[in-house]
């Protein structure tokens, strides 16, 4: 019997048996089953966000923010309250803890007491961020916990939006002021360009005092270098008498001591001259006496002679009384000498006297000078120290008026630049008055509106563009939810049509594998058929062509089946669980749900040789991205494994069916 002919018979005997067309019909759905259930619990579950619980819990005990109250955290609850997107319970602390842990609440999000106070921060020397605490319970439910991460980033944003627009209210409140500031600031600056252009008037006159300021310092400096000179000289002169004075002073010394010694000689001259004078009046007397004895000698002699005229011949005596005579008049003329002499001496000792009066009076004006001289010499040690004192501030006087000179010069110039930046700042002012007034205008004429406000809020609004446009969950977990429950309908299909690589007798090899391939095509055809009529039009899922989507899903659902099948023929009732394996292995390897890029790289390895992968592909591409390219590139390789599985499960039925096959080609023969 042909194999044509063994597939036909096979379909009669479901029909004609109750029991099979029940266990058919079911298994005709599985694919449905699997799919469609995947389906109604993913179509949307972000579509259904109103129904995740949250719960709020409101601590926040406000603050002040410029003088104004702050209730960050009752804006955000009177906010919260009226969005829908997500199912807000506002309760305490101990019920929202209670309700998270029994599993009543997926979310806690608790605002502290110290949130407005921490928002106020902003312009302090250390800001705090203000902290949004939210709690999840991922022992309950931990994809729950995932997408309220993504509402609380919508509540993280909500409360930023308000703090934002809190700190632009507070901006435009202050824009305001300062726009008072800036008319202000403007008025100000006008009467500053009036006070600088009279400044430059007088910056002028001050120029031309400056230039005759620094001429007299030049002709000041000129006349000062002679004046220096002089004082060079005075102090050389002044060193001069310095040692002059000294030595008066020293000389005066040795005059004093002199003098005293002279006074001394003096006075003994003096009592020498009493003394001799004494001595001559004795000697006077002795003299007189001796010349009156002499006198009388001379007439005793005389009258001797006379009375003896025998004596007058004698030459003797006539000599003695000629030398009597002389002797007599010698006398007279001592005594008359004597006389003057005491009479000299009398005079010499009156002025001896009298000169030792004047050489006592002499000395102690000697001594009066000689003090004079030690106070002239420390006099003239002052004066010198003080010279050298005058010299040094002389030089100093010298030094500041060369300064002068060279600053007078740097005045001069810092004057004409200062007189340029001058004009510069008339300008300048009359710039900035423009400029002030002008901003005054505009800081006026800012608009502060609400929709002013929301803008400084959110001034950047995310736009998202998709390339492709999938409508939900449900629809871009098609590729994979389709494929896996096309994979199980095959599995379940091989479970429950029994069939073996064995023939029966009398059916060769090739019929007996015409035969059972046709049936289970057959079956994947029907369920392919039905599951894709339930996501076309029970789920409404939009492809970009019917045909091209029917086409892909009966080529994923034979690779499925034939895979299935060449297994069953290598190893029997094993193939079975071998199925199931690949089964287990494509569910991670395909990239159906996370990409394959955040996968680890066995798994990415693995991916490459699956078939599930290229059929989510292909599906993928006739569903979402109209990628035809890759959906062609796709039914390739699953031709190939096609191809493949069927080559290897015919020869596997060829030689296991070897002696029929020989019998078949006898009779043939």
């Amino acid at each position: 019997m042909s194999g044509l002919k063994l597939f036909i018979k096979d379909w009669l005997h479901i029909v004609k048996h109750k029991q099979a067309r029940v266990a058919v019909a079911i298994l005709l759905v599985i694919p449905l089953l699997y799919a469609g259930m995947f389906l109604l619990g993913y179509w949307n579950p972000y579509g259904n966000l109103d129904k995740l619980s949250v719960a709020v819990v409101n601590l926040d005990k406000g603050d002040k923010m410029n003088g104004k109250p702050l209730h960050i955290g009752e804006d955000v609850v009177d906010n919260l309250k009226k969005d829908p997107t997500l199912d807000f319970h506002f309760v305490t602390s101990n019920n929202a803890e209670k309700g998270l842990k029994n599993g009543q609440y997926a979310i806690l999000v608790q605002i502290p007491n110290d949130f407005s106070q921490k928002v106020t921060t902003l312009m302090e020397e250390n800001p705090k961020s203000a902290e949004l605490i939210y709690k999840t319970n991922p022992g309950n439910n931990f994809i729950s916990g995932q997408i309220g991460a993504t509402a609380v980033d919508k509540i993280k944003d909500e409360i930023s939006s308000e703090i934002t627009k809190s700190y632009t209210k507070a901006v435009f409140d202050s824009l305001g002021q300062m726009s008072d500031g800036f008319a202000k600031a403007g008025n100000g600056a006008s009467e500053l360009g009036e006070g600088t252009k009279k400044a430059k008037a007088g910056l002028q006159a001050v120029e031309g005092g400056v230039s005759t300021l620094a001429e007299g310092t030049v002709k000041l400096s000129n006349g000062v270098k002679p004046l220096v000179d002089g004082a060079e000289q005075l102090h050389q002169s002044m060193n001069g008498l310095k040692d002059g004075a000294a030595n008066l002073s020293t000389g005066m010394d040795k005059l004093s001591g002199a003098q005293q010694k002279l006074e001394q000689g003096e006075d003994l001259v003096y009592k020498g001259i009493g003394a001799v004078d004494a001595e001559l009046e004795k000697t006077v007397g002795s003299t007189s006496q001796a010349q009156v004895d002499a006198t009388k000698l001379t007439e005793q002699l005389r009258q001797y002679v006379q009375n003896n005229s025998d004596q007058q011949q004698n030459q003797d005596l006539q000599t003695i009384l000629t030398e009597a005579e002389t002797l007599t008049t010698q006398l007279k003329t001592v005594e008359e000498n004597q006389n003057q002499q005491i009479q000299s001496l009398n005079n010499l000792h009156v002025e001896q006297g009298q000169l030792v009066e004047d050489m006592a009076h002499f000395g102690s004006k000697l001594s009066q000078a000689s003090a004079g001289s030690d106070q002239l010499n420390a006099g003239a040690v002052q004066i010198i120290e003080g010279m050298n004192k005058w010299q040094n501030g002389f030089n100093q006087v010298s030094n500041g008026i060369q300064a002068l000179v060279a600053g007078s010069s740097q005045l001069q110039v810092g004057t004409k630049s200062l007189s340029n930046g001058m004009i510069k700042l008339v300008d300048g002012s009359e710039e900035l008055s423009s400029s002030l007034t002008g901003a005054a205008e505009d800081s006026a004429n800012i608009n502060n509106t609400a929709s002013t406000m929301d803008m400084f809020a959110r001034p950047v609004q995310v736009v998202e563009k998709q390339i492709n446009t999938v409508p939900n969950y449900g629809t871009a977990m098609v590729p994979y939810f389709l494929t896996l429950g096309l994979f199980v309908g095959g599995l379940i299909a091989a479970n429950i049509i029994h069939y073996s690589r064995k023939a029966k007798e009398g059916v060769s090899g090739w019929n007996h594998f015409v035969d059972k391939l046709l049936l289970i095509l057959s079956i994947s055809i029907l369920q392919t058929l039905i599951v894709d009529a339930v996501i076309l039009y029970g789920f409404k899922v939009e492809v970009f062509s019917i045909p091209k989507f029917v086409l892909f899903s009966l080529m994923a659902s034979f690779t499925y089946s034939t895979c299935i099948f060449m297994l069953i023929a290598l190893f029997g009732a094993l193939g079975r669980l071998a199925a199931i394996f690949m089964l287990v292995i494509q569910l991670a390897a395909s990239g159906g749900t996370f990409p394959l890029q955040m996968s680890s790289p066995f798994i990415q390895f693995v991916s490459n040789y699956l078939p599930m992968t290229y059929a989510v592909n292909g599906f993928r591409s006739v569903i979402s991205t109209q990628n035809w390219s890759q959906y062609w590139s796709s039914i390739g390789v699953l031709f190939g494994y096609i191809a493949a599985f069927l080559t290897i499960a015919l020869i596997v039925f060829l030689l296991s069916n070897k002696r029929s096959n020989l019998t078949e080609i006898e009779k043939m023969v």
